[in-house]
């Protein structure tokens, strides 16, 4: 579940406690522009996270790569040369 705990609950279900932040008002409920502007926002944060956890995959993948190709050099004959 995303999202941040405020507070201390006395429940240990995530469903529980929503309802109990909802059912005791500590929930802010935003509307028009307000709610507009926090989507938009949250899709910037959500795509940033993305961006960078593609960037983190894409370094990754190039530095199998260059294993590989050192243990190819290394060993030439697990590559059938």
């Amino acid at each position: 579940m995303q999202g941040s705990r405020h507070a201390a609950s006395r429940f240990t279900k995530e469903t529980t406690i929503a309802l109990d932040e909802v059912l005791r008002g500590q929930i802010k409920y935003l509307v028009g522009q307000e709610a507009r502007d926090a989507t938009k926002e949250a899709k910037r944060g959500k795509e940033g996270e993305m961006e960078r956890i593609a960037v983190m995959t894409g370094d990754d993948a190039k530095g199998d790569q260059e294993r590989a190709e050192r243990l190819c050099r290394r060993y030439p004959e697990a590559r059938g040369g």
